[in-house]
């Protein structure tokens, strides 16, 4: 995503947190890794029209 310290993190996270399909448990999950991975933090749904 972006670096700690990077300025308007805390604006995004508390935008982030309150999206319909957010995952709280894929974050700490990414947060926590030492290896290269991906995680699904965010999943969004195509409109249907």
């Amino acid at each position: 995503m972006f670096p700690l310290e990077a300025n308007g993190r805390d604006k995004f996270v508390d935008w982030l947190v309150v999206q319909p399909g957010y995952r709280e448990r894929e974050l700490a999950k990414a947060m926590s890794s030492t290896q290269v991975a991906r995680f699904e933090v965010l999943s969004v749904q195509p409109n249907g029209g």
